[in-house]
């Protein structure tokens, strides 16, 4: 079954299916050998279920949720109140008593809850193999990694048990599993998506990061979500024309590193991949220019080698008072 929003919304409207149909289809396959190591937690299905034929008699409202029947995944960094978040850290498990508002705001639109996907622990990793919940599997190649920190989110999309899901990214935890999936990874600028009822790694410019098969379906979703926080001290107070931005109308460049300033680690099976990448894009007639990677660099560094680094303390704290988190 095709759980993209753009397919499902089609489907909903032309009576072919409906959100009971898609939840039914969605709880039978959570024990599939593809989900192994994807959710940490699964929502009760008698509750999905009884969501979902509450908007089987909403159809007439299709208009007004635009996310109506959407299914979706949540990484167990993020609070759905009633529910636990670990952050993938059984000692740290705390139930949250709140709903992050970015959530909430899905829901309010028409989206069903899921559950909560794995992740690297405390969202400190890029590979998606550091958890004690499991591995959730590269949907390609089993012995690949699923790239973190929010590998489930990532593959609850690429497996198609979820029409979208939230990730978290502070470096590249929003992106990266995107990227080892195949499917599409936004993060969007820190406070267009409210960051309160989250652990954070880093407080200052941590986000809600979207994934979705399609890059359309991400920035209708983002749409939809986007809207200033007054309770988020990182929300701008100008927040007008952010959704409503056209897409560009020149046409699409691609940057890479200079030659060398290009880093292979000896990894010559990578080195030769990122070449036929690029290759192959230049078939396709797409801009492919060197640039100066040195700023990006330098912000990595001040990023994952900094004073940033203490904010993690700060955020997680001693295990004994998780609540610290939501603040």
């Amino acid at each position: 079954m095709n759980l993209a929003p753009r397919h499902l919304r089609a489907a909903y409207r032309s009576g072919e299916l409906k959100p009971s149909d898609v939840a039914a289809h969605v709880l039978s396959r959570l024990d599939d050998a593809d989900q192994s190591g994807v959710w940490i937690s699964t929502a009760n299905p008698e509750s999905v279920m009884a969501k979902a034929r509450a908007l089987d008699a909403r159809i007439g409202e299709i208009g007004q949720l635009p996310l109506y029947g959407l299914v979706f995944s949540v990484k167990d960094c993020i609070d759905v109140a009633g529910e636990q978040t670990t952050s993938a850290c059984p000692e740290f498990a705390y139930t949250a008593k709140d709903t992050s508002p970015v959530v909430a705001d899905a829901i309010a639109a028409g989206a069903i809850y899921l559950g909560k996907t794995n992740m690297d622990q405390f969202a400190t990793g890029l590979v998606g193999v550091r958890s004690p919940y499991g591995i959730a599997r590269n949907p390609h190649h089993p012995d690949y990694i699923p790239g973190g920190s929010s590998s489930g989110a990532a593959v609850s999309v690429a497996t198609g048990t979820s029409s979208f899901a939230f990730g978290t990214d502070t470096g590249g935890s929003g992106r990266v599993p995107a990227s080892y999936c195949g499917v599409t990874g936004f993060k969007p600028a820190p406070g267009a998506f409210s960051q309160r009822g989250m652990v954070y790694a880093c407080r200052s410019f941590d986000t809600i990061s979207l994934y979705t098969r399609d890059p359309r379906d991400g920035h209708d979703v983002y749409r939809v979500l986007a809207r200033r926080d007054a309770e988020d001290c990182f929300s701008p107070v100008d927040f007008a024309g952010w959704t409503e931005q056209a897409s560009p109308a020149r046409p699409l460049n691609i940057a890479t590193p200079r030659p060398d300033q290009l880093r292979f680690f000896g990894n010559s099976e990578t080195e030769a991949l990122f070449g036929d990448g690029l290759r192959k894009l230049r078939r396709l007639d797409l801009s492919v220019a060197s640039i100066d990677f040195s700023p990006f660099i330098s912000v990595n560094d001040l990023m994952f080698f900094g004073p940033f680094l203490a904010e993690r303390d700060v955020s997680v704290g001693d295990s004994s008072t998780p609540t610290r988190t939501r603040a």
